[in-house]
């Protein structure tokens, strides 16, 4: 799910949830960037609607190197 949040891959993204991968919305790499932070930080703002609208509400405000998602995305 990160990599295709990386890439901008909305499809794949899509895919990878109805396969039953919905909860990998919310895991985190390594250095604790999660999905949706990936997104804002790429400008993949159809990714991160998507993210936001199946359930990844709570990470936009979940901070990463000190910042958020949506301070990331502006």
């Amino acid at each position: 799910m990160f990599a295709a949040c990386q890439r901008g891959d909305l499809n794949i993204g899509k895919w990878l949830f109805d396969a039953g991968a919905s909860e990998d919305i919310h895991s985190k790499t390594n250095y604790g960037t999660s999905s949706m932070f990936t997104a804002c930080c790429k400008s993949h703002l159809d990714v991160a609607k998507w993210l936001f609208k199946v359930g990844a509400v709570e990470d936009i405000r979940i901070q990463c190197k000190g910042v958020t998602p949506m301070q990331t995305a502006v």
